[in-house]
């Protein structure tokens, strides 16, 4: 049997120890945080990565336009 590593990608640098009232998936999209972000997770060798949303974030759909033309793998 073999293991899948899945991430999470947010749309912007959130922490309960920073803002609690920071939403890391509502809101703007950061793209430069974005694009860090996934490529974090492409060379850390992640298999799949989760997009979070909710009705007063970004489309989950842009958002993964956006990292799949930020990223390399064809995974």
């Amino acid at each position: 049997m073999s293991v899948e590593f899945i991430g999470m990608i947010g749309t912007r640098e959130a922490s309960e120890l920073h803002d609690p009232t920071v939403s890391l998936t509502g809101g703007s999209i950061d793209l430069a945080y974005v694009r860090k972000f996934a490529k974090v997770h492409e060379d850390g060798g992640f298999d799949r990565v989760l997009v979070g949303y909710s009705s007063t974030g970004p489309d989950g759909f842009n958002v993964v336009s956006y990292v799949a033309a930020a990223t390399e793998s064809q995974r």
